[in-house]
């Protein structure tokens, strides 16, 4: 009989251990859950900040508030990570007074800066158009698989997660073009000339416009009183070949352009050599030999 107590005594204690073993078990696999949850919400949370504080950028150069620039301007030499919204044409030459910096939470950083020379975004006043285009990107320290993108792209701030996925079934339209010019371009002396209907035009020195490698350019024009607010940049320049992108907001449009480059072999006689658009955001390709794979984002 006591031996018969022992044994069930020694089997109650075994499937304790095994209890506790498996107990265990979820409360770390529920941790490691919590912990992923808990920095998913804190980047969620971060860029949103950071997009609201490029949103209020924006509307204060819109405002011409103090008559100036203003921008963002992102420091990844400090820690924690921080942002600072600036009053100014560049964050050198910026009037320290009107700073306002907010650090990142000590558990995220900025992981990859695509901005050209200087770590910094600027709006032009009034139009709120963005000076130069690149991306941001956010993510949790030592879960880089944890990212969030801010693109910066001419005519404002657009907020995308990271994905894997094929974007196959999104709709893309005119708004947002990609074109191949293949032909080394003289960035030294050659124009982008657009021509309105009516013959308004409107001559871009490539030169003025380049930063880190790349030309951006982005603007107003007045076109039979009729404001027409576009944003052009390269996402490849001279490297092997050139990709151009073009973006015209429909509700910001309403006269179409031809699109020409000085230095193209068929300009002037035979315009548009690069891209046209029609009034209504209808898009064919130049004359020209080098233009190639017209792609609607």
């Amino acid at each position: 009989m006591s031996q018969s107590n022992n044994n069930q005594a020694g089997m109650s204690l075994l499937e304790l251990l095994v209890s506790l073993g498996i107990l265990a078990l979820i409360f770390a696999v529920s941790l490691s859950f919590l912990f992923l949850f808990q920095r998913q919400a804190t980047l969620t949370y971060t860029t949103e900040s950071l997009f609201n504080a490029l949103k209020l950028a924006q509307s204060k150069s819109q405002t011409s508030e103090q008559s100036s620039h203003w921008g963002v301007y992102f420091e990844t030499s400090s820690q924690p990570h921080r942002y600072i919204i600036f009053k100014g044409e560049t964050y050198s030459g910026r009037d320290f007074r009107f700073d306002q910096s907010h650090n990142l939470p000590s558990n995220m950083q900025f992981s990859a800066l695509n901005l050209g020379a200087s770590p910094e975004v600027v709006f032009n006043p009034l139009t709120g158009l963005l000076e130069n285009s690149g991306s941001v990107v956010l993510s949790a320290k030592n879960q880089n698989q944890q990212q969030r993108t801010l693109y910066f792209n001419g005519f404002l701030t657009t907020l995308e997660q990271q994905s894997s996925t094929n974007d196959t079934n999104r709709l893309k339209d005119s708004r947002h073009t990609h074109f191949d010019y293949s032909r080394s371009i003289n960035t030294a002396t050659e124009s982008l000339v657009l021509t309105f209907e009516g013959g308004t035009q409107k001559i871009i020195a490539l030169a003025d416009y380049l930063a880190g490698g790349q030309f951006s350019w982005s603007g107003a024009v007045d076109v039979a009183s009729q404001q027409q607010i576009l944003a052009i940049h390269t996402h490849r320049l001279n490297n092997i070949d050139t990709q151009f992108c073009v973006h015209r907001e429909a509700s910001e449009n309403s006269k179409g352009f031809k699109l020409d480059l000085s230095g193209d072999p068929n300009y002037p006689a035979f315009s548009p050599t690069l891209l046209e658009y029609n009034n209504f955001g209808s898009t064919t390709l130049g004359s020209s030999s080098f233009v190639s794979a017209l792609i609607w984002q």
